[in-house]
């Protein structure tokens, strides 16, 4: 690890009670720098865990943003697609069209919510509290999640 070295003006025997006390403070010494080492090592990886937990955050955030975000969408364009069938049928089904726009105007207000609620997540404004329908809620979802289920 390291030398000790003494000098002094006259020259002396070897003193075993000098030669013990260094040995000691030498040891005591090595073991203080390899303390400080340790430390610092474990310092450094407790470091590199937060940043890695950080980017695991960070990234499962982005999955759950993304799929929040392409779900409305994806339900617009069904009910879009459906109400451009019951258009184009012979005859057109006028009443199954007007239930593919209500349910494609629901979806962009969905959409809408969506993305008020992720600005407000990173304004980290209090979430508003509203009263819910479960049933309606769950009936409203089953479609989204049907192939995930």
């Amino acid at each position: 690890m390291g030398v000790f070295e003494f000098f002094s003006r006259e020259v002396r025997d070897a003193d075993p009670e000098l030669l013990q006390m260094m040995t000691t403070v030498g040891y005591r010494v090595g073991q203080f720098i390899e303390r400080t080492r340790a430390e610092d090592a474990l310092r450094y990886v407790r470091e590199e865990l937060a940043q890695a937990s950080q980017m695991a955050t960070v990234a499962e955030l982005s999955a759950s943003i993304a799929h929040e975000i392409n779900q409305p969408p994806q339900a617009v364009l069904a009910n879009g697609q459906a109400c451009r069938r019951w258009l184009t049928a012979t005859p057109p089904d006028i009443e199954q069209a007007r239930l593919s726009v209500e349910a494609v105007v629901r979806d962009a207000k969905a959409t809408a919510d969506v993305v008020s609620r992720i600005r407000a997540l990173f304004r980290r404004t209090t979430p508003a509290k509203v009263r819910l329908d479960l049933n309606k809620l769950i009936v409203q979802v089953g479609p989204l999640m049907a192939d995930d289920i």
